[in-house]
């Protein structure tokens, strides 16, 4: 049995987009096992969008897994959701079905 250790963001606590990057890098340096973003559709503090986040997140790391917490599927239509994780997953570098978890769930 493998154990590992993620992170997750449900704000954007960082004073930049610089010093958020420095964490993803140390994050992958130092042998964290995933790192998890949180989506709203509406907050009055910061945070980042999800969909762009994980693209972005995607390209800057080779080996941490990464995901959504929470994915507001409400709005946009579920298949641009699915569009734009398979456009994340033509694009990125070492991007794998093993490093991008999204577990979908249809409340009937």
């Amino acid at each position: 049995m493998t154990i590992g250790i993620g992170v997750g963001l449900a704000e954007f606590p960082f004073s930049s987009a610089t010093a958020f990057w420095r964490w993803i890098a140390l994050c992958e340096a130092g042998g964290v096992d995933s790192f998890w973003q949180t989506d709203r559709l509406v907050s009055t503090i910061a945070f980042l969008e999800t969909m762009s986040a994980m693209a972005a997140v995607a390209g800057a790391t080779e080996r941490m897994k990464f995901g959504m917490n929470v994915a507001s599927v409400g709005l946009p239509e579920e298949f641009w959701v699915v569009v734009t994780i398979g456009i994340m997953n033509q694009h990125s570098t070492g991007l794998s079905s093993s490093r991008l978890n999204v577990k979908c769930r249809q409340n009937l």
